[in-house]
Order: structure tokens, then C-alpha cells, then sequence
């Protein structure tokens, strides 16, 4: 659900492209453009927010180099209690209970697969708006990008490569019960939700047998 801050923003965007402002936007474009014309000017409660965002970014951002060399992330937040407070609490990966870790990685999973769930929506949207020589195929399956992502770096930039699924690799999915990569196009909302809905299910913190 939008805050009240969220569609004051959207209606700023609308107003700013009424405008004539550059199209494609930068962000800063928009802030530059709300600022000049009064359109938005910052509460207190509009500083401590933004420095609580610089600072969430800040902790999202602190990583150590483990004793193989993997850059990890240092900080984890959790939505839970303490003393009887409910709210977002971070704690360091490397000292954290582990019903915390477990927690906060069951929740940022969750988090994934709605940011997942929002972009395969747009994908559908858009194959269902446009032609066929302007559809694109999205592939949710990470597997292959994430072990890139972990191999030695080579002189170079990064290179994440795109890997359509065979055949039958979407046959044995089907067989094991995990989501498949839909064809373009083709994915239904509906049939997209129950995929999503099936992915959040996977992500309750783990417990010990």
C-alpha cells in the first residue's frame, strides 16, 4: 500500500513530465525540479527518515573479506521484538543469534521474490502490449548468475550471462515441483501470483529437527 509521501512523489513525477522536464528522468532531475517550485520542502520527520534511509544504505553496503576471500555483507536486519519493542534491528552476521540470521535471511528472501514477482508482472505487461519482435523473455531462475558471481575474477569486467532454460531442465524442474521459467508472454497473472505465493512459502526461517 502507497504512503501518503509515496503518491505525493508520484504526482510530483506526473506533474514534473507535464512540465516539459527531461524524459527519461534522473531522480535528481525531479528533486532539483520539486525543490524550485516549492512543490516539496522537508519536515522534520522527513530529515530523520532520510538519514534513517543513508543509513540503512550505509549498513546494507558494510561487507569484510572472509578468510577465502568472499566479500560478504556484515550487517542484517530483522522485523522482530526486543524488549517488548517491534521494529527493524540490525545485527552483525558474525556475531548475531542465530535466530536472528535466520530471520533476516527468510525475510530479505521474501523480499527478492516480491521484487521478483513485481518485475515479471511488468515483463507480462509489457508482451502483452507489444509485438511479436518486441518480446522479452525473463529468466528467474539466479542459479547460473549467482555462481558467476562467485567465480575468480579475470582481467576484465563482469560478465553475468543470461541462460535460457532447455527443455529438459524444465522437465526435470516440473518433476521436482520448482517453479519454471515462463516463455514469453505466456504467464498469466494469476498463474504469476501462485508462483510467487508458492516461492514465499520456501522462506520461513529453518528449524531445528
Amino acid at each position: 500500500m502507497s504512503s501518503r509521501a509515496d503518491e505525493q512523489w508520484d504526482q510530483i513525477v506526473k506533474d514534473y513530465r507535464a512540465a516539459g522536464g527531461p524524459w527519461p528522468f534522473k531522480k535528481v532531475e525531479v528533486v532539483e525540479w520539486a525543490l524550485t517550485h516549492n512543490r516539496w520542502k522537508p519536515s522534520s520527520s522527513d530529515v530523520r527518515r532520510l538519514c534513517g534511509d543513508a543509513l540503512a544504505d550505509a549498513m546494507r553496503e558494510a561487507s569484510f573479506t572472509d578468510e577465502v576471500g568472499r566479500v560478504v555483507r556484515r550487517m542484517l536486519p530483522a522485523k522482530t521484538t526486543r524488549d517488548g519493542e517491534q521494529g527493524t534491528f540490525w545485527d552483525d552476521l558474525r556475531t548475531a543469534p542465530i535466530d536472528h540470521i535466520r530471520l533476516g535471511i527468510g525475510q530479505r528472501r521474501n523480499g527478492i521474490v516480491a521484487e521478483c514477482y513485481h518485475l515479471n508482472n511488468m515483463v507480462v505487461y509489457s508482451n502483452e502490449h507489444r509485438g511479436p519482435a518486441e518480446q522479452i523473455e525473463l529468466v528467474l531462475d539466479f542459479t547460473t548468475c549467482v555462481r558467476e558471481m562467485g567465480t575468480p575474477k579475470t582481467d576484465g569486467p563482469a560478465k553475468l550471462t543470461l541462460i535460457k532454460p532447455d527443455p529438459a531442465s524444465n522437465e526435470l524442474a516440473r518433476r521436482a515441483g520448482r517453479p519454471q521459467p515462463a516463455a514469453p508472454g505466456s504467464v498469466s497473472r494469476r498463474g504469476t501470483y501462485r508462483q510467487a505465493y508458492r516461492h514465499s512459502a520456501l522462506v520461513e526461517p529453518l528449524r531445528d529437527s
